[in-house]
């Protein structure tokens, strides 16, 4: 039996600030049993307030899906030590935004398929999208963000990544 190393994962949610949402959320994690075991706890990572889980890898598809079926609405989704591009949605505008996220099997056709039937579901929603390898980059607002995380983990579509894209290069600036 192989065992997976545990990741850490930082999830910002909506609605994580008000404590009745942080006490409903600490019990659905306290009463579920996974096959394999976590950790979470509620941080408070710039201002705003995040849930932090140890598990897994291949577990965090199962745990996604869990937190969206039971009506959380998830706004970034990244590893701790990328905890820096956390964005509190306090501080979010409510104009269009690049996203991405990192989908499992998205270079298969049948799991590319279902993500376009996803995206088109969207229609009346303002949104742009293109595909590139285990990449969905989507321009449009965070609300929209929101309801499309919800969408394709309650469609059984394993997401492992969806923040703002993160920035390979540092600008620097010539006189």
């Amino acid at each position: 039996m192989i065992i997976d190393k545990l990741e850490s994962y930082t999830f910002n949610i909506d609605q994580l600030d008000r404590r009745a949402v942080r006490r409903q959320l600490k019990k659905l994690l306290t009463t579920v049993s996974f096959q394999t075991p976590f950790q979470f706890n509620i941080v408070k990572v710039k201002d705003c307030y995040c849930l932090r889980v140890q598990l897994p890898k291949q577990a965090l598809p199962y745990f996604v899906s869990l937190i969206s079926f039971h009506n959380f609405s998830i706004y970034q989704l990244v590893l701790t030590r990328d905890v820096h591009t956390i964005t509190p949605l306090q501080q979010v505008s409510t104009h269009e935004q690049h996203y991405e996220l990192v989908i499992d099997g998205l270079t298969d056709p049948f799991i590319k398929d279902k993500v376009i039937d996803v995206l088109s579901s969207f229609q009346s929603e303002r949104m742009m999208y293109n595909f590139s390898r285990h990449r969905l980059k989507v321009t449009t607002t965070p609300k929209v963000m929101m309801a499309l995380i919800r969408t394709l983990a309650t469609r059984h579509i394993d997401i492992y990544y969806a923040s703002l894209p993160q920035r390979t290069h540092h600008q620097s600036r010539i006189s």
